[in-house]
């Protein structure tokens, strides 16, 4: 660790080797002239390389199935999600899902965390809510959840997106399905990724 007068502005200037951003530096606190560290996620904020989708439905139907297809770039994805819904429900994700999709339909948007940065994520999340897209294949099934409710009437959100370390690698060029069964009509539901490039 840099400590100590020394450093002073020769170690403000001193460039990391090896990171993919060319110009960041470390930061020396200004009263004990320690390095400051922060977190690789953290670090992949600042680095433009992380990315967030959300939506949010009302108005569901009972018994109806509501997808998201999450279709992999080159590269693969780390990612975390939550899923907030207003009553009991079943949540399923399946790998190797076969979709098609015309050319309007729907696109959630993957926001860049780094709002001053340009990269693209090279995913794309398709929602088959509003039609457009035909479920051909779901593909292996991952995981199921069958969230009942909480003691106060209103079901517990199932998330990842509080803990990097329970996160999923995704496979490079592969679609997946993030599925959510209703088991009531009129209720509602959030649900948000959160993912970076390996």
């Amino acid at each position: 660790m840099l400590t100590g007068p020394a450093f002073g502005v020769a170690a403000k200037e001193r460039q990391i080797p090896g990171n993919s951003v060319d110009n960041i530096k470390p930061s020396i606190d200004s009263l004990s002239t320690a390095q400051v560290n922060i977190s690789h996620n953290h670090m992949l904020v600042h680095d433009g390389s992380r990315y967030f989708a959300a939506d949010y439905v009302t108005g569901l139907a009972s018994s109806a199935i509501y997808s998201y297809a999450l279709i992999t770039g080159a590269n693969a994805a780390h990612i975390v999600w939550q899923l907030s819904p207003s009553a009991e429900c079943i949540f399923s994700v399946y790998e190797g899902a076969v979709v098609t999709d015309s050319s309007n339909a729907y696109r959630i948007t993957l926001q860049n965390r780094n709002r001053n940065a340009v990269g693209l994520s090279g995913y794309t999340c398709l929602s088959t809510l509003w039609g457009n897209v035909s479920i051909v294949s779901s593909g292996t099934l991952l995981e199921i959840d069958d969230i009942e409710s909480s003691a106060l009437g209103v079901p517990y959100p199932i998330s990842t997106l509080n803990y990097d370390d329970n996160e999923w690698i995704l496979l490079p060029n592969t679609t997946y399905l993030f599925e959510l069964a209703m088991k009531a009509s009129g209720e509602h539901f959030s649900i948000a990724f959160d993912m970076y490039n390996a």
